[in-house]
């Protein structure tokens, strides 16, 4: 079963990420920051097939977390998928690497997509 780390410090929206998944057949695990998705990535690289965050987050944003995600040797081809509800964020998000990003609010369809897309090149 794919399982996919969601990174988000807003409770409602991580869970309604959460359910959108789960609802669509994935695996899911969640972190309400930056710093412990990658200490538990760090642990579970193996077991994470995709990273699901957000851009703007008190324990460390998204963009900070790809661009460890993709210093690492054992995390650096998880794909990634970003959402943030600021425009301006797109540029740094993909410079950092991620492979998709969404504007919030987003659809559970454009979610599922996205998901679809990112394990599916």
């Amino acid at each position: 079963m794919v399982r996919i780390l969601i990174v988000e410090d807003e409770g409602n929206i991580r869970r309604m990420a959460k359910r959108i998944l789960i609802g669509a057949g994935y695996d899911t695990v969640s972190s309400e920051g930056g710093r412990p998705a990658y200490g538990y990535l760090a642990m579970h690289s193996g077991e994470v097939d995709l990273v699901f965050t957000d851009e703007n987050m008190p324990e460390g944003t998204g963009s900070e977390l790809v661009r460890r995600i993709r210093a690492e040797d054992h995390t650096k081809d998880i794909p990634v998928i970003m959402a943030s509800g600021l425009p301006g964020n797109r540029a740094g998000a993909l410079e950092a690497g991620v492979n998709y990003f969404m504007d919030k609010p987003y659809t559970p369809q454009t979610l599922i997509k996205a998901v679809y897309d990112c394990l599916n090149p």
